[in-house]
């Protein structure tokens, strides 16, 4: 292993985060895309209202994970709110990690390695 601190332990630990996009709400009007960012939560716990409660299944879960709550982020963890959260969907922000130095390291290339979760969406109809 070339580089392990990429965990998320008491924070985001030099890690950037810039939201992207946030969809108008529910009523039309617009939505400032600063609003469609990446939150640490300790526990790595999702707060929406369709999957609240939820855990990330990392192993690095209990001391912290990064979060991009679209569930959340589009209804505010209010029951059928579905437009009037903080970024309404579809919403996307980035998440950038620290400089990575491998200059010390003979290698032809690296690999990053996640654990993510997410909401299934249901499938198209069959036109």
């Amino acid at each position: 292993m070339l580089w392990n601190d990429g965990e998320f332990n008491g924070g985001f630990n030099g890690w950037t985060t810039e939201g992207v996009l946030c969809s108008n709400d529910g009523e039309g009007n617009p939505v400032d895309a600063s609003n469609a960012l990446w939150e640490w939560a300790i526990d790595g716990l999702t707060k929406g209202a369709l999957w609240a409660g939820q855990r990330i299944g990392s192993r690095t879960s209990c001391n912290g994970a990064v979060v991009f709550d679209s569930d959340y982020l589009d209804n505010g963890g209010v029951a059928n709110n579905f437009g009037f959260g903080p970024c309404p969907a579809n919403g996307e922000g980035s998440i950038t990690s620290p400089a990575i130095d491998l200059s010390g390291f003979n290698v032809a290339g690296v690999s990053l390695l996640f654990h993510q979760r997410t909401t299934a969406v249901p499938e198209c109809p069959t036109l």
